[in-house]
């Protein structure tokens, strides 16, 4: 990973050589002011998308603060992974009641949900251990092949299911 500093060498460097004529001072400016809205206690860092730790510097020895983009932060509750199930199912398979588990992270269920494909996994299995939400879908494992069932499932009566348990609330 670059440290900052060379990230604003490398730019202005950069910018000599196509003919823009910035000053270090105003690129540091700049900088500073990204690197404060991403400082603990900033609502951009409080949405936990952005971590910092603090590294040794391998040649130096030093400590240094990196900054690293979360992964995988995301832990949906069940109501809202078989919502959204349930809304890929509309847009990409709106004519099958059932669909195989493969196809729905093809086409991106977990990656939108920012979750792991194992952790979508684990949820549709509580899901379907539930016994309100198995009423919206069922998770079947059977060999190396896993689907997702939509019995009579419809976005309208999960909707209904999340404000009635309080699950999902107006802000």
């Amino acid at each position: 990973m670059r440290h900052s500093l060379e990230v604003r060498e490398t730019i202005h460097k950069e910018l000599e050589k196509n003919g823009v004529n910035t000053a270090k001072a105003s690129l540091e400016h700049y900088f500073d002011g990204v690197d404060k809205s991403l400082q603990p206690g900033s609502p951009i860092y409080n949405l936990g998308l952005v971590e910092r730790r603090k590294i040794i510097d391998r040649e130096t020895e030093n400590k240094t603060t990196t900054l690293g983009i979360r992964k995988n932060i995301a832990s949906p509750s069940d109501i809202i992974v078989a919502y959204a199930a349930l809304l890929f199912r509309s847009v990409y398979f709106a004519n099958q009641e059932t669909i195989e588990t493969r196809k729905l992270l093809e086409k991106g269920l977990s990656k939108s949900l920012g979750i792991t494909n194992s952790n979508l996994r684990n949820s549709l299995t509580r899901i379907h251990q539930d016994r309100e939400l198995s009423h919206f879908l069922k998770y079947s494992q059977v060999a190396n092949i896993d689907s997702v069932q939509f019995p009579n499932a419809s976005i309208g009566r999960i909707r209904k299911h999340g404000y009635s348990c309080g699950e999902v609330v107006w802000a």
